[in-house]
């Protein structure tokens, strides 16, 4: 009941600062549209996401705050000369998460970084997910705190500022969402941990041209599955995803779409919270992988992931009896809709759902792992016809 009211009180404030601000700059916003850099154009500030907008009638409140946290009316006017004159500025995409939790920031391949989330620099969008707030519960708990981590890469915009109407495209905004995802996907793989991305956004890497934005676009990409908690302890091997992200970032790009599946699907396997729903995530994980023609795909499955991970005979046939359990536990699902507690694993016994998903789990990523890490290219006839006794 505090946080609620201390919240509230907050947003009264915010509402009462942001109306003395619009009353007192009125007379601003006239004396800025009459200047030559504001009259002659619609100004836009850019960025990877698009633009934001930069006309007199959002830069007078702005202006007029700088020159309170700043002190000084001149030091205000200066800031602003100084973002109308920027041609090309850097900046990073951030994309925060939960679910692993790095002590200190790790240098990772692509020019990607991984941070604790309290190692970002300070932002708006740090601020608001630091800050408490009131749970809600069209969101899972472990949302309720702040991201653990952040994976992050710089880029430039040139150009800083743009005209609205001007069609000239943007050098050196690229947009490297995509490859922070394909990492996220890597180092919930090695990590062998449930990872839920968080919000995501762009900041500038100088204070006085972030503050120059108008607007925070932060971008939260709907995930259709959200755990209500994590498994896993938050711990990484780094050299172990170093290795798996380089080697994935080499493949080429059919190789790489297969390896995004299974890795997507592995991924989701770990939020689930049925073992019948593991298992249908598992096994297209692997048929992604293991599975280039047609044939009957639990004997191929379970034979190419006994092959691919153990030389060990016992070891090779406790795999296959796995995977093949864990086919079972997925027919059972679609063809019942719904899963026994246990079933009898070949060679091994009777098992719990619960214990057979778990293990095949530890499977798929060394199968995910294998591969990436060797090219994707396996010649199956080779290896399935290498077979010792």
């Amino acid at each position: 009941m505090q946080l609620g009211n201390r919240l509230e009180l907050e947003e009264v404030e915010n509402l009462a600062h942001l109306h003395i601000l619009h009353m007192l700059s009125e007379k601003i916003k006239d004396l800025l549209a009459n200047q030559e850099e504001f009259s002659r154009s619609q100004m836009m500030i850019c960025s990877p996401f698009g633009m934001t907008g930069f006309q007199s009638i959002l830069v007078a409140p702005v202006l007029l705050s700088e020159a309170r946290r700043r002190g000084s009316a001149i030091a205000a006017v200066e800031w602003l000369q100084k973002v109308l004159n920027t041609q090309r500025a850097s900046g990073i995409l951030v994309i925060t998460c939960w679910g692993i939790t790095p002590e200190v920031p790790v240098t990772l391949p692509g020019n990607v970084q991984l941070l604790p989330f309290e190692s970002l620099p300070a932002s708006r969008q740090k601020d608001a997910l630091s800050k408490p707030h009131c749970p809600s519960l069209t969101m899972p708990p472990l949302t309720w705190k702040s991201p653990t981590a952040a994976v992050v890469c710089t880029t430039a915009i040139e150009p800083f500022l743009k005209d609205a109407n001007d069609d000239t495209p943007m050098q050196n905004a690229t947009d490297y969402s995509p490859l922070l995802s394909d990492v996220l996907l890597c180092l919930g793989t090695s990590a062998e941990a449930g990872i839920m991305p968080g919000p995501r956004w762009f900041q500038y890497t100088d204070p006085d041209l972030e503050c120059a934005q108008t607007a925070s676009p932060t971008i939260f990409v709907h995930q259709e599955i959200t755990p209500l908690a994590l498994e896993g302890n938050g711990n990484l091997d780094v050299s172990r995803a170093s290795e798996l992200i380089s080697n994935f970032l080499n493949l080429n790009n059919s190789h790489k779409n297969k390896a995004r599946i299974a890795m997507q699907r592995l991924a989701q396997a770990r939020i689930r919270r049925m073992p019948s729903d593991r298992a249908l995530e598992l096994a297209i994980a692997l048929e992604a992988l293991l599975v280039g023609d047609h044939g009957e795909l639990t004997f191929k499955i379970g034979l190419r992931a006994a092959l691919l991970t153990s030389t060990n005979p016992d070891e090779r046939r406790r795999v296959r009896a796995i995977i093949k359990a864990m086919y079972n536990i997925r027919s059972s699902l679609v063809h019942t809709g719904s899963s026994r507690d246990t079933f009898t694993v070949s060679g091994i016994g009777k098992m719990s759902t619960s214990d057979i998903v778990a293990e095949a789990m530890g499977i798929t990523t060394s199968v995910v792992q294998i591969l990436v890490n060797n090219g994707m290219n396996p010649d199956w006839d080779s290896i399935e016809l290498s077979i010792t006794t």
